[in-house]
């Protein structure tokens, strides 16, 4: 099988296992895409509303990490012939790899990247646009969460936790972004 053959085969493989994770994610995440009443009254209710609004901060701090993973692995990235040089001949190399499975490898890391980043720019602007919150507190979750700029201050974060707990207001999650990416076309 050659490189263009394989690629074919790869991209009908993934159309197959798009549409399938596509009909899971619809049954799966409608529950979690409707907004749920934010407004807590009981203190042990409120401590779960933390834990979720914490969890959603790191699901921001996680997809920030596995960009700049992706985007160190790309910028590092160097191409190798495969031919080596010794006195005046030149010898090819033995690869463990095919060259396809290296092109492969470099376009599934490109289009992961790049998936990312949409979902990275969706947050932002769901987050630019919030409502409720000062601008400064949309700035540092945006910065130190979603950009990974700066180290989180636990005073600060319990602060902002306390007034999106208070004014019942939704953050927009990772998963929400993933379906509106996949809703746009751009999955």
């Amino acid at each position: 099988m050659n490189a263009k053959e394989y690629r074919a085969y790869r991209e009908e493989q993934e159309h197959i296992e798009r549409k399938n994770r596509q009909s899971v994610q619809e049954n799966a995440l409608v529950s979690a895409v409707r907004p749920t009443k934010n407004v807590i009254t009981h203190k042990a209710q409120e401590i779960t509303a933390r834990g979720l609004i914490r969890a959603t901060l790191k699901g921001y701090s996680t997809l920030n990490a596995e960009i700049e993973k992706l985007r160190d692995s790309i910028h590092r990235y160097k191409a190798s012939a495969g031919v080596a040089k010794y006195g005046d001949t030149a010898v090819q190399v033995n690869q463990r790899r095919d060259i396809a499975d290296m092109i492969v490898t470099i376009e599934e890391s490109q289009r992961k990247f790049a998936r990312l980043i949409l979902i990275e720019i969706w947050l932002y602007d769901a987050l630019y646009h919030l409502q409720g919150l000062r601008f400064e507190d949309i700035m540092y979750i945006i910065e130190v969460y979603l950009r990974g700029r700066g180290d989180p201050s636990q005073g600060k974060t319990y602060r902002i936790i306390g007034v999106i707990i208070k004014k019942g207001i939704q953050l927009p999650t990772v998963e929400q972004a993933k379906v509106a990416v996949n809703e746009n076309g751009r999955g």
